[in-house]
């Protein structure tokens, strides 16, 4: 480049950067004004929200008599560790059962918390249940009610786990129960 454009170059520069700072030099100077206040009046409105009542839609089905929903019971069980009991039957006679069973959760090393089991009133009823997965958008279960065979001395509930296909994601279903408390002979079976 010869030295005759590179000082064009330079003189271009330079008017370029005066003009600017001209043009920055002119703009007013901006005014603020304090914004108006609003003396209090009585004669305002008061505005009250009102709470409106919404139905939400769940995916999970009603349960059929004889159950009540006690899978909150393990809520804070991280997901692997409930993955590695996939298929496993739960069945919960006493506290003393709830307790060994978060032991054994705690055990698997998987969580990086220890978690203590939850306390479940064991008078009058017993917990059942099973973790399943599959591939899709949302799993569920749909269990009927308990089966009693007194002549066989078993208490057997019947469970169909499904999935909502169309989505590549691995979903998990727990089924954690509480149902009648059967005598202490009766074997409870769990059966797809």
């Amino acid at each position: 480049m010869s030295r005759l454009s590179l000082k064009n170059i330079v003189v271009w520069l330079e008017l370029g950067v005066g003009l600017l700072m001209a043009m920055v030099s002119c703009q007013p100077t901006p005014q603020f004004t304090v914004p108006p206040t609003i003396a209090p009046t009585e004669t305002l409105p008061i505005l009250r929200s009102y709470a409106t009542p919404i139905t939400l839609k769940t995916a999970t089905p009603a349960l059929p008599a004889g159950y009540e929903d006690a899978a909150y019971l393990l809520d804070g069980v991280c997901y692997d560790a409930l993955r590695v009991l996939v298929g496993t039957p739960i069945i919960l006679r006493v506290q003393a059962d709830l307790d060994q069973y978060f032991i054994n959760l705690n055990s698997l090393g998987i969580c990086e918390e220890t978690l203590a089991a939850p306390t479940f009133d064991f008078s009058s009823q017993i917990l059942v249940g099973q973790i399943q997965v599959g591939q899709g958008c949302d799993a569920n279960f749909y269990p009927d009610s308990p089966t009693i065979d007194a002549q066989a001395r078993t208490v057997t509930i019947r469970v169909q786990f499904t999935v909502a296909p169309d989505c590549d994601y691995e979903v998990m279903g727990i089924f954690l129960m509480a149902i009648a408390r059967p005598p202490d002979d009766y074997t409870v079976r769990i059966q797809p």
